[in-house]
Parts: structure tokens; C-alpha cells; sequence
């Protein structure tokens, strides 16, 4: 069974895929395919933190795409249901080496609301509040802001579709097609056949398996806890501070509640636990309360362990995964053979740079230069692809 022909083809429609297709729509045919719900996987329970991942996850910055980020989530505030809520982002300094290099970091970004602030500056903004006896100071990004991950993906779709894609849920892609070098389309769900001139596979930790008939990538995939605490007689404002990395990243969220978001663990290589791909967790360890009960306190001046209240149901942890490369850098990238297949791959902090990502794809997609150089995200740059790397700040599953 074969369907009409599309232009384009997004595979997988997390915050990424629904981005890509929306940012085509208005002058391509586009098919956007969900194997299951809209915003089921990462991107709709990712922590909603919305800042320059690259930059502070300590990348080379990319001033371009720090701009193009920051400028849609001011600009799409309003659209549907999404809200964006400015709130500035801290990211500690942990000694005088860290503050040096942190604010060489900065000034090579050149960015006009990244900035150094002093322990000083920190209190003054927000007086006794944050404990700052140990830090150096913090690079600040003042156009930081937050948002709920679920509407922000479902919304996208939405407005993909409102511009002129299709979108489909429930349909699993099976399989690329290619003939003589070229991409010819899909197969979904076993069976039918969707033609189109160009692929784009944006299917989080499941990409590197359908792709893999064409090329190697090495991702793992890990997993993220997250968690909503109410306090008793106080009701967090919508511009409290947010804060990380370190342990546990936080941001406040609309109704007065705090959101914290962390616990990051290994998914794959954790056999021994009785964890698979296919039988991923679905509740944070044990382990995650004691940390956040232990951290918080020490973070927030008055907060005090017992004030801690986890909210009901609200622990949850991401249900696909995340996948990882070995250098944090995400793949995006065409490749030579077979033409038209476009990938994405290894998107950490995808939903903070997913107007990013989306802009990259479709200058692939039309071969139009980008607005800086993918060289760094190139499929081939790795000379291994075996999967023994690792992350400090990722765990193995507890016994």
C-alpha cells in the first residue's frame, strides 16, 4: 500500500521533530509521524528550563544559535496554550579557576544578557534566598525563562499543522527506503508506504537504530528524574531564580510550586538491574529523595528538610530516555548516501534548542548554508563508535 508523495518526512514529533516541521511547513509538503502520542517521550517531560544548553553544559558557544532560541520563545509566547515565563538562569561557579574560565566562556559568546554576576549582585536581586557562601559568583543568562514541556510540544504540532503540515500519531516507522543512493521514503507500521524526497529522523534514543543500516552513530541513552515540592505557607514567584547544574536543576512553575529536575541515569548497560530499552523505569530511585532532601536545603536559605512536600504524582521519570554521543555534541547532519536522509541524533537540551536544531534542518533540507558551521555536528566525526564513554554526571541504576 503506497500514499501520496511529500516533500518531507519528519520522523518522530518530540520538541525537535514537531520544530522542524513547523519551521517547512510554509513552503514544503511536510508529513509529520509520531509513533505514539505527541509529546509521549523527552521533550514532553523534560525540566522546561529554557536557556543555551550548548553554552552551559560547557560546548563551544554558538552565538547564532543562542539568538535564534532565545528570540522564538519570546516571539511564540502567546501562541495556543504555550506561555513563556522569563526567569533568569544561574549557573554556580565553584572557585576562582572555574569564575576565570567561565568568564572567558562568556566573553566568547558575546551575548548581551550572558553575563558574570557577583555573589554581591545575586543577594541583591534576591535577598535571602540563595546560599552563596561557597560559590564564586554566577554566569547569568538573563533572558532565561521556563515553560510546561508538554504544551510547548503539543503546541508545536499544533501550530505545524496549522501552517500547512499533516501530522499523524500512532505510526511507527519501520523502515527508510532508498533506491540507487537516494531516499524514497518510509515504511510505517510494517506495511504502508509513504514516499517522499527527504527524510528527517528526529526520533530521539530510536534514531540510531533506524538509521543504522546507513550509518554509525554512538549514543547511549539515560534517563532523568523529576519531581514537583510544594512548601508550606509559601508560594514560590514565577520569577524565582533558577539554578544548576550541580546536582539537581530547579525552576518554579506557575501555581507556586518548585520543579526539580535531575537524578540522571544510565538506561543502557544496565542489564544487570533488570533494565532494558524495551523495559525502561518508570519511577526515580529512592535515592533521588534523599538527594534532593539533602541538597535543597543547602542551596535555598530558608528552606528546611521537613518543609519538603513532594507533591502526588508528580515523580516521574523521562519514559524513553535521552541519547547521548560521546562528545554531547548532537548530530545534525545530510548524508552523502543516501541523499535526502537528514539526522538528528544525541539532542541533550533539545527543547531549550529546538528552534535551533529546526533552523539547522531546514538549511539541509534546502540546501542553504546555516547560520554558523555543522561541522562539529557532522554523523562521521567520530573516530570510535564504541559505546564505553561516560558521563560523570550520569549514574549507573542503584542496586
Amino acid at each position: 500500500m503506497s500514499t501520496a508523495d511529500h516533500d518531507v518526512v519528519v520522523v518522530g514529533a518530540g520538541a525537535l521533530g514537531s520544530c522542524t516541521a513547523r519551521e517547512l511547513a510554509p513552503e514544503h509538503d511536510v508529513l509529520l509521524l509520531e509513533k505514539g502520542q505527541i509529546a509521549r517521550g523527552a521533550g514532553g517531560h523534560a525540566a522546561g528550563i529554557i536557556s543555551d544548553w550548548w553554552f552551559f553544559i560547557g560546548q563551544h558557544p554558538v552565538t547564532e544559535a543562542d539568538e535564534i532560541m532565545h528570540d522564538f520563545f519570546e516571539e511564540f509566547d502567546g501562541t495556543g496554550n504555550f506561555e513563556f515565563n522569563p526567569s533568569p538562569f544561574i549557573r554556580y561557579l565553584q572557585s576562582e579557576e572555574e569564575k576565570e574560565a567561565w568568564q572567558e566562556r562568556t566573553d566568547a559568546l558575546d551575548v548581551d544578557h550572558i553575563n558574570y554576576w557577583s555573589n554581591d549582585e545575586i543577594e541583591s536581586e534576591w535577598p535571602d534566598t540563595l546560599v552563596l557562601d561557597d560559590k564564586y559568583g554566577a554566569i547569568v543568562d538573563e533572558r532565561a525563562g521556563y515553560t510546561d514541556p508538554h504544551t510547548y510540544v503539543t503546541t508545536l504540532a499544533d501550530d505545524a499543522e496549522e501552517r500547512g503540515a499533516e501530522v499523524r500519531t500512532h505510526t511507527e516507522v519501520t523502515d527508510i527506503l532508498v533506491d540507487d543512493g537516494e531516499v524514497t521514503g518510509v515504511e510505517v507500521d510494517g506495511e504502508e508506504t509513504i514516499t517522499a524526497s527527504h527524510v528527517i529522523v528526529t526520533a530521539g534514543p530510536f534514531t540510531r537504530e533506524l538509521v543504522s543500516d546507513f550509518v554509525d552513530i554512538p549514543t547511549k541513552t539515560f534517563t532523568y528524574s523529576n519531581v514537583r515540592i510544594r512548601l508550606p505557607n509559601r508560594d514560590i514567584p514565577k520569577d524565582f531564580p533558577q539554578a544548576g547544574p550541580g546536582l539537581f536543576w530547579w525552576r518554579p512553575e506557575t501555581g507556586g510550586n518548585l520543579f526539580i529536575s535531575g537524578g540522571e541515569y544510565w538506561i543502557d548497560g544496565q542489564e544487570e538491574q533488570g533494565i532494558t530499552r524495551t523495559e525502561p523505569p518508570r519511577d526515580p530511585p529512592e535515592e533521588y529523595r534523599l538527594e534532593i532532601a539533602e541538597y535543597l536545603p543547602e542551596s535555598i536559605q530558608w528552606l528546611e528538610p521537613d518543609d519538603i512536600q513532594y507533591m502526588s504524582g508528580s515523580e516521574h521519570l523521562c519514559p524513553d530516555g535521552v541519547s547521548i554521543t560521546p562528545d554531547a555534541y548532537p548530530v545534525i547532519d545530510e548524508l552523502d548516501d543516501p541523499s535526502g536522509l537528514v539526522i538528528a541524533d544525541g539532542m541533550y537540551g533539545g527543547v531549550s534548542l529546538a528552534p535551533a536544531y529546526a533552523t539547522a534542518m531546514k538549511s539541509l533540507v534546502e540546501g542553504d548554508d546555516c547560520p554558523w558551521s555543522l561541522e562539529s555536528f557532522q554523523a562521521d566525526r567520530f573516530e570510535d563508535t564504541a559505546l564505553d564513554f561516560d558521563y560523570d554526571w550520569i549514574k549507573d541504576w542503584p542496586a
